[in-house]
């Protein structure tokens, strides 16, 4: 197709609350982990003796992702700690359009509406005992055109807590 739109959602959500009972445990490792894959691809290739279009061919798209992991209630945890909330987006985008005319005109168009990650780690009215230690983050990997000779990327990493 000459045309390719994307509205890609996602939410990943991850809680443990065992009130004011409590949890006891040798060792507490809790993670939400949201991925995404998105290929976007538009295709304008085409002929004639006269094809003259301002748009062959065109991307667009948007991505919205939600990472979220929260702890609430009393943990007694007599080793290590760890609580994450991780995303990894691998995004590729590619519109083309290649004419074999006599006459013509053309372009492509990509137009990336937005990327909007959130990713957090929350400790809400939470007691926590540790006796080992406590890494408490939350990161975002986000790539686009990983695959493609045009690659970029961002990373996004909250420091851990020790």
């Amino acid at each position: 197709s000459n045309y390719s739109q994307s509205d890609l959602k996602s939410t990943v959500i991850t809680t443990i609350n065992p009130g004011s009972a409590g949890l006891t445990v040798g060792k507490l490792s809790v993670e939400a982990k949201g991925n995404d894959k998105l290929n976007s691809v538009a295709n304008g290739d085409g002929g004639g003796i006269v094809n003259i279009s301002p748009v062959a061919a065109k991307v667009e798209s948007k991505v919205t992702g939600t990472t979220t992991t929260t702890l609430s209630g009393i943990f007694n945890v007599a080793g290590d700690l760890d609580v994450a909330a991780g995303r990894t987006d691998n995004l590729t985008y590619l519109s083309k359009a290649v004419q074999a005319t006599i006459a013509g005109g053309s372009g492509t168009e990509l137009e990336i509406q937005g990327i909007t990650e959130t990713t957090t780690t929350n400790l809400k009215n939470a007691t926590i005992n540790v006796s080992g230690e406590a890494d408490i983050s939350s990161h975002t990997d986000v790539r686009v055109n990983d695959d493609n000779s045009y690659p970029s990327m961002f990373r996004i990493w909250t420091v851990p807590l020790h």
